[in-house]
């Protein structure tokens, strides 16, 4: 018995970016999406998230992840495929507004299962308020992002697809970016709960590298974990797309070599 099965669906640009083109080379130069008060510098070109962003077009190519989860939080079975959806857009605020009808009360079971399992596992808890910062015609807007169920309910299905991603690549021997985070030097003694201690639990906290081979993500309470969720903003996710997709398709894949070289040279923008 289980909890059921969380498919999350991502914009696939590895449908039509390949390895060593010159789009992947230019996507690889800049690493990540830039996100600046003034302006954002993507590290596609602008014309590619209205093409291939899922919801703006009627059909879209995604890559799906079906992530089977117990009771217990823990991942039964990956299926992984290239897929066309038809996608809806809904609002933070939409979706935690309707957390009790299906098919969203299933993926919040699940991703609180998901969630209970990774902080019985030491994951860090850092609920510090956010804001958005703009500048619109010479006039700074600072606007706070509101804290929803429904938002935690799409980082936490995002986490999960990480995981399965990690899991699915070591099953099947698909070399893989893995982020990863060592544990901290000086631990608090006890789970943050105020502003301040939240603030302090963020301090001791490591940066996060990434690696060839896999190694735990302190701070998520994983053994194993990579990024896939945003491919048409951070090139390492997108990496792991044109991995996943050429094994499902029998592609050739990337080597370990190919891996360090992509990480090694995107690291310093990204850092």
């Amino acid at each position: 018995p289980g909890l059921g099965t969380a498919w999350v669906h991502v914009a696939d640009p590895a449908a039509f970016i390949r390895p060593d083109t010159p789009l992947d080379l230019e996507a690889r130069s800049r690493g990540l999406t830039l996100h600046l008060p003034e302006a954002v510098v993507p590290m596609l070109p602008a014309v590619t998230t209205p093409l291939l962003g899922l919801g703006l077009n009627e059909f879209s190519p995604a890559l799906s992840f079906g992530i089977s989860v117990d009771e217990a939080g823990e991942i039964t079975s990956v299926e992984i495929t290239p897929s066309i959806v038809r996608a809806a857009r809904l609002t933070y605020e939409g979706a935690s507004a309707r957390l009790e009808e299906s098919p969203f009360a299933g993926l919040r079971r699940i991703a609180l299962a998901f969630e209970a399992r990774r902080r019985g596992a030491g994951a860090a808890t850092i609920d510090l308020p956010e804001v958005q910062v703009r500048v619109r015609d010479g006039r700074i807007e600072i606007r706070p992002v509101a804290s929803l169920p429904g938002r935690a309910v799409v980082e936490n299905c995002m986490i999960l697809a990480g995981e399965a991603v990690a899991r699915y690549g070591l099953e099947h021997g698909i070399p893989l970016p893995y982020a990863t985070q060592d544990a901290p030097d000086n631990p608090l003694p006890a789970p943050a709960r105020t502003l301040s201690e939240m603030f302090s639990l963020r301090r001791t906290m490591k940066r996060s590298q990434y690696r060839s081979a896999p190694a735990a993500h302190s701070g998520l309470g994983l053994d194993a974990y990579t990024q896939a969720t945003s491919p048409l903003r951070r090139y390492l996710d997108l990496v792991v797309h044109q991995q996943v997709r050429a094994h499902a398709t029998g592609a050739p894949l990337l080597t370990i070599t190919d891996i360090v070289e992509r990480i090694g040279e995107v690291e310093p923008s990204i850092s």
